[in-house]
């Protein structure tokens, strides 16, 4: 861990200003991937809303009344 970060750091200094990333895009990429990764079982998540629908099951969480309810307390 700590020899990646001094990799890192000789990188950015070998760089040029418009090639260097700062500390907060370098973790938004990350989070990005993340979202990507994620993303693929999507497909997934999506049949089995259709397959519940089907089944007559209504998710309580997409009634925006409830929702109302409970977040004012009434």
């Amino acid at each position: 861990m700590f020899n990646l970060m001094i990799q890192e750091r000789v990188q950015q200094r070998s760089l040029k200003v418009h090639e260097k990333t700062t500390y907060t895009s370098r973790v938004n990429a990350k989070t990005a991937a993340m979202r990507k990764i994620g993303g693929e079982s999507e497909d997934e998540f999506f049949e089995e809303e259709i397959k519940k629908e089907k089944d007559g099951v209504i998710a309580v969480k997409d009634d925006p009344q409830f929702t109302l309810a409970i977040t004012r307390g009434g």
